[in-house]
């Protein structure tokens, strides 16, 4: 009994402590990826943009879209690359949770706005 424990408990275990790096690693690289494509893709097309931007009610479209296109886009690269890495971090977390949008009644508004309704 004591074989099997060891085998399918303890060896996995002690594998795993020595590939602890690997799991953040492999999600930086994939969020910066991903990150990176869709800043970009938005800097690429950036008429289209601010057009939304316009549309969706963010104030100073024509400041505000290039900026946080190409926050999405270098902060994407040098969170794949592990520098400043908080910068990309704080954009995750403060932009895009801000940006998201809720429809009532035909008119967007976001998601920081929700406890007015």
């Amino acid at each position: 009994m004591g074989f099997i424990v060891n085998l399918l408990i303890f060896l996995p275990t002690r594998i795993a402590s020595y590939f602890a790096w690997a799991g953040p690693l492999i999600m930086r690289l994939i969020v910066g990826y991903v990150f990176m494509l869709t800043g970009w893709s938005k800097l690429n097309n950036l008429p289209q943009m601010i057009q939304n931007f316009t549309e969706w009610g963010i104030p100073f479209p024509q400041i505000l879209t290039p900026f946080v296109s190409s926050v999405e886009c270098f902060g994407g690269a040098m969170l794949m690359l592990g520098l400043f890495t908080r910068i990309p971090a704080g954009h995750a977390g403060g932009g895009h949770g801000r940006r998201h949008q809720v429809r009532e009644m035909g008119k967007y508004r976001f998601c920081g706005d929700t406890a007015r309704f």
